[in-house]
């Protein structure tokens, strides 16, 4: 069963370039969020924040996990929440 688990941005920078052709490291990443399943990873999404001061989703990226989407989508709002953003552009 797939699980969120933390991440460093490292490891987040390093799973994204190797799985997205289209990723560029955000100007202003603040942490990361993986997707494992069985301690493997699967997915990960890294948390940025705009010029305005708003959260941002700046990249998320599933292999195709059964509903790896919606789990990260969750886990990057709750984040976006507990560190106090009023507004996210996803």
């Amino acid at each position: 069963m797939a699980e969120t688990t933390a991440l460093t941005l490292d490891a987040a920078r390093d799973f994204l370039k190797a799985h997205e052709r289209h990723y560029t490291a955000p100007a202003e990443a603040i942490c990361a969020i993986g997707l494992s399943v069985d301690g493997k990873l699967h997915g990960a999404a890294i948390l940025g924040r705009t010029e305005d001061g708003d959260g941002k989703l700046a990249h998320i990226y599933v292999d195709g996990t059964w509903q790896g989407y919606s789990l990260l989508y969750g886990a990057c709002w709750r984040a976006f929440n507990a560190l106090g953003y009023k507004r996210i552009c996803i």
